[in-house]
């Protein structure tokens, strides 16, 4: 326990010191209460001066060393540190500031000299408790109230004992905890040395500028000395000024201090601007030279365009010239964003700096110009007009508008536009190129100051020059230039060519029509209506040139049988995945349409989709559009003029396999049609190429789909001035939604028709569900499901059998006809028109619903299966044009087209452009996409419309297309070209409650005459039976135009080019065109035998012993 010796009076004694201070056998010196721990700053604010901290902290690093002493020693020592205490106490009564400070033998004898009249006056001593009585103690503490400034830290509230915590966690972390302990009182202790030393360094300090002062020698003067290069002082600089980090900084931070003079600080700031100007503008030609910006050499293609990230140029820019994009970003951002920070904005302001550095790295080089180019084809690409081009152009955002669209330009045209330059005697000798090659100047860029210098030559000519020599002189070094859209163009051009080199491709095409107007008409300007073609190509999928000989097709052709009935008419395995199929169909539509109550079964809705086995693999469709062409395809011969144009712009007479393959080419009725008549025409005259045996003709679903809903609005209309009494018809549901008034003769737009198509049946599905499930709403019945699968399943079935099930309409209808055929008809009669309609109205719109859903899937044997119904459908709803395609599609995909090419075009003729599942396109439906874009987005206007424009705009649509997608999520701004759903939400209950309120569903008799016209037919029944009643029927007259056609392509063409018959015969093996004419003569030698075709040609192969029969025998096998 510490104590104090009372018995003698000393100067701690005198000072009052020891009533504040307990001493321990532990050796340590602790004050004992909180007015000790201010005796010394309430000492100096007495006398004005700084607490003498230094002294104080000498005597508790002695203190603090003689820890470990005994506590006699330790009192012996004691005197020592009153002598100090005292030196402490003169100091506080008016030593001056210079006087050394000494903590050594000498401050004792100084003390020595001092008497009591010479100390401050003190307060009396207090008694001292009893020496048993402990003394509260501040282990640790006490000896630090002071900070290393000198101020006095807060006084402690209590004097009463602390306790210590207890012992707590394993020896190695108690290890742990002391060392940081031990490493915590290191730090203080270089702390409290390094300011005993800061003194020192200051006082050396002065003394030194006080030397420079006295010889007339300022600072700048050694730091000239120290920082000129020429003097050759790195070591000095580096160990005295850069060796620290932080160093320089520090003293530029002074230099622009707001304490610092305002001259001082112009002329640092002044250098600085500077400084920093000179390095951006060696960043800048960095960038420049490093060509990473620039199109000069960059072909302008798909690559050029779709290459233009800003994400991947601002990284670039910022690892390229990281001070400006640095000091672009300061002059973007305030110091209320440096605080609040947000992930969005941050990203928003990076896009927009990276656009500021373009634009101006685009006005240090015009060589800089990629952006710029990209983005006049964005803004061209989003539908801006000639004028915000050339807005932005000005602000240096774009290329200008005269840039984008220009036409070929040469130096030849430009003297052709300048005749006064033809009739110049002769050029100044600075203006002419070197006389040897003519070659044409290169100039180096204005911030360079290079002067300009000629690619090869000696001395430049200064003879005058004739006009017709320079005329030949400007042909030998005319420069070509292109606008950017024409330079697009042609390399979109190049790339379809690529792709029809390989032959492995497809072309569809459609006619394009747009009218002219004139705003002022005049004598030859007037409104014209234009007729043009426009034409796409894609790359084949999952196709070899193997698979499409055109020997093979040949062959396969002469080989096919007639279509019989039984072809068209669907296999039991096919009837009952097509009932699958309209049953999945039905689901569909529930969980679509029924609420939010049945998007529970999504999951096992797409679980139990049937799928066969022609559905299409994911893929991503790549589209080749090509230029425009003003032939009207409509007649058979601009359909001849359309086929040539699109070969002769693809060149693919230049691929070797332009011969051997055959060519793919896709559209609507009308362009398979003429295609065919030409077939039909060349057959035995023509060979090859001009013949038309080559082509695979494939006719677009999307026009199909346009015939079904107009012969089904025209079959379902019904008679409008029945009004309530044929609810059940579309007249009625068109009048209950209040949609435009519907006129036959002249049908509204095909989205229309689908609109109130749709809406309809999904109001007739719905309602036919609650009917079978005896529920009253939708909900009552979500409710009574319970989320069983099966039981909606179960529900469906009943659906479809009872609701569209064609055979029960048949059946009906027989049963009246029976009565009314009878003497004494009952009444009323068997059946009811409505009800009837009704049932087939579900039928039939579920069958275009699911080829609907067939194409957007990509499942080609769901399409296969809904085209033979429209074979019967098309044919009964007289649209005898579609069904006579039909069947020419039906027959080919059984029996005429190999199967190699039979599997290529049903992978083929569903696109999926955006490489999304789900998302299959019809290829004419594409097509007329294409053309929506031509002639009413890219088209221009006014004096500009011309078909040379559109010829050059064509191929770009789907590169610009891409742009604009690409830009828009770039930028985070794509809002979409996309509606939201059409709400059905009112329409489909209000026409439920018109379907329950005339009880349309439920067979209530016999209601209308037949004369009324009321009665809808049922078109499938009416197609079969129209293909198969009668000898002259549609069928039959197929047949004979097919074997007539037969026969006219197995005879020798009067005209073929014998280079290419031979090149058509040698593919891989020896050739099968001579032996598959032999084998055909002999086949229809044998037509009149009872034999079928399989039979024949193994008699052929026996009686006749030919050499080589593998290719009967891969015919037989299905391999062809």
């Amino acid at each position: 326990m510490g104590f104090i010796n009372n018995d003698r009076e000393d100067s701690t004694t005198k000072f009052g010191i020891a009533e504040h201070f307990s001493y321990e056998p532990a050796g340590e010196c602790h004050f004992r209460n909180s007015s000790g721990r201010a005796l010394s700053h309430a000492l100096a604010k007495s006398h004005g001066l700084q607490p003498p901290l230094l002294l104080f902290t000498a005597v508790a690093r002695s203190l603090y060393s003689e820890r470990k002493e005994s506590t006699w020693q330790q009192c012996n020592k004691w005197r020592n540190h009153q002598r100090n205490f005292a030196l402490a106490a003169w100091m506080l009564s008016g030593q001056p500031a210079q006087t050394p400070l000494h903590t050594s033998s000498s401050s004792s004898s100084l003390a020595a000299r001092l008497t009591l009249n010479d100390l401050p006056p003190s307060s009396p001593p207090r008694t001292s408790p009893d020496i048993e009585t402990p003394l509260p103690v501040k282990r640790g503490r006490d000896l630090w109230d002071f900070d290393i400034h000198g101020t006095p830290l807060d006084p402690i509230s209590t004097d009463g004992p602390e306790q210590s915590s207890p012992v707590r966690g394993t020896p190695a972390e108690r290890a742990a905890i002391n060392r940081r302990k031990g490493q915590k009182k290191r730090n203080r202790t270089l702390q409290l040395q390094q300011s005993l030393s800061e003194g020192e360094r200051t006082q050396f300090i002065d003394d030194l500028l006080r030397s420079l002062e006295e010889k007339n020698i300022v600072f700048g003067d050694v730091m000239l000395h120290v920082f000129d290069p020429q003097l050759k002082r790195g070591e000095v600089r580096w160990r005295g000024f850069f060796e620290k980090p932080g160093m320089a900084t520090t003293i530029l931070n002074f230099w622009v201090d707001p304490s610092n003079s305002s001259t001082a600080r112009a002329e640092v700031r002044n250098w600085a601007i500077n400084y920093c100007s000179e390095v951006l503008r060696e960043e800048a030609h960095i960038i420049t030279e490093s060509r990473y910006l620039q199109s000069t050499g960059r072909a302008v293609n798909a690559d050029f365009v779709l290459d233009f990230d800003i994400e991947h140029i601002s990284k670039f820019l910022h690892s390229s010239a990281g001070a400006s994009m640095k000091l672009l970003s300061s002059f973007a951002t305030s110091t209320r964003q440096l605080v609040n920070k947000s992930v969005t904005h941050a990203i928003r302001k990076s896009k927009v700096v990276t656009f500021a550095a373009l634009s101006l790295l685009g006005q240090f080089s015009q060589r800089n110009n990629w952006s710029h180019r990209v983005m006049a084809l964005y803004l061209y690409a989003s539908g801006a007009q000639r004028q915000v081009i050339s807005v932005m152009s000005h602000i240096g955002i774009t290329e200008s508008y005269s840039h984008l669209t220009s036409k070929v330009r040469t130096l030849l045209a430009r003297a052709k536009r300048q005749p006064r330059l033809l009739r110049a005697p002769f050029l100044p000798p600075d203006t002419l190129p070197p006389a040897s090659g003519f070659g044409p100047y290169i100039f180096d860029s204005v911030e360079t100051g290079k002067p300009s210098t000629p690619v090869e030559g000696s001395e430049p000519m200064s003879l005058p020059i004739d006009s017709e020599l320079l005329l030949q002189k400007l042909e030998e070094i005319v420069s070509i230039q292109y606008g950017t859209l024409r330079e697009l163009s042609q390399s979109m051009c190049l790339a379809s060519r690529k792709l029809a080199f390989t032959g492995l491709f497809v072309g569809a095409y459609d006619n394009i029509n747009f009218l002219t107007r004139t705003p002022e008409q005049a004598l030859g300007h007037t409104d014209v209506m234009e007729n043009g073609t426009c034409a796409t190509i894609w790359k084949l999928w999952n196709a070899s040139p193997d698979d499409m000989k055109i020997a093979d097709l040949n062959i396969s052709f002469n080989c096919a049988p007639p279509l019989s009935l039984d072809d068209l008419l669907p296999t039991p395995a096919e009837l009952a995945l097509m009932d699958k199929c309209l049953i999945h169909c039905l689901l569909r539509i529930l969980v679509m349409h029924g609420g939010p109550a049945f998007t529970v079964f999504q999951s096992r809705l797409d679980k139990t989709l049937p799928v066969t086995e022609d559905k299409i693999k994911p893929h991503k469709t790549e589209l080749h559009p090509m230029p425009a062409w003003n032939i009207d395809e409509s007649t058979i011969i601009g359909q001849d003029d359309v086929v040539h144009a699109i070969y002769n712009e693809l060149c693919a007479q230049d691929s070797p396999l332009w011969s051997i393959i055959a060519k793919i080419l896709a559209g609507d009725q009308l362009t398979i049609a003429r295609l065919r008549s030409l077939a039909n025409i060349w057959a035995g005259h023509e060979g090859d190429f001009a013949g038309f045996g080559w082509g695979v003709w494939i006719l677009g679903l999307f026009h199909a789909k346009i015939a079904d809903a107009h012969g089904f609005l025209v079959t379902h209309w019904g008679i409008p001035n029945k009004g309530t009494r044929n609810p059940g018809c579309l007249a009625f549901h068109n009048t209950v939604l209040h949609r435009n008034p519907i006129v036959l003769t002249s049908l509204p737009p095909f989205r229309t028709v689908c609109d109130l198509i749709f809406v309809s049946l999904y109001a007739c599905v719905l309602h036919c569900f609650l009917l079978v499930s005896g529920k009253q709403t939708l909900a009552e019945y979500a409710d009574s499901i319970n989320g069983e699968w099966d039981t909606l399943v179960k529900h469906a079935q009943a659906v479809y059998e009872q609701y569209a099930n064609g055979s029960l309409v048949d059946s009906l209808r027989f049963l009246r006809a029976v009565e009314m055929a009878s003497e004494k008809p009952i009444h009323p009669l068997p059946g009811d028109e409505i009800f009837e309609n009704a049932v087939l109205f579900i039928r039939d719109r579920l069958i275009t619903r699911e080829l609907a859903d067939a194409v957007k899937a990509g499942d080609s044997g769901r399409v296969l299966l809904v085209l033979k119904l429209f074979a019967f459908s098309f044919q009964g709803n007289g649209h005898t044009k579609y069904a006579h395609e039909m069947l020419h599609l039906i027959h080919n995909i059984t029996h005429v087209w190999p199967k190699p090419m039979r599997k290529i075009v049903l992978d083929n003729w569903i696109l999926f452009p955006s490489g999304n599942p789900n998302s299959g396109v019809e290829c004419d439906l594409m097509q007329e996409h294409m053309n929506f874009w031509i002639k009413t987005f890219y088209q221009a206007h006014g004096s500009g419309a011309s078909w040379k424009w559109l010829e050059m705009i064509a191929p770009c649509v789907g590169i610009l297309r891409d742009l604009a997608a690409a830009m828009r999520e770039t930028l985070g701004t794509d809002i979409g070209v996309r509606h939201a759903p059409v709400n059905l939400s009112v329409d489909i209950p209000i026409l439920m409650q018109n379907l329950t309120e005339f009880e349309v569903y439920k067979i209530r008799g016999h209601q209308f005459e037949p004369e009324d016209g009321a009665m809808v037919p049922n078109v499938i029944t009416a197609g079969i039976h129209a293909l198969s009643s009668g000898t002259d029927n549609p069928l039959d007259e197929y047949n004979k135009s097919f074997l007539h056609l037969q026969a006219r392509r197995r005879l020798q063409p009067i005209i073929v080019d014998p280079m290419e018959h031979q090149e058509g015969r040698t593919i891989d093996g020896p050739a099968v065109g001579d032996e598959s004419d032999v084998l055909m003569e002999l086949v229809h030698a044998l037509e009149d035998d009872n034999a079928t075709y399989h039979d024949s040609l193994l008699r052929i192969c026996v009686d006749m012993d030919l050499g080589d029969s593998r290719f009967v025998l891969r015919w037989m096998n299905g391999t062809l």
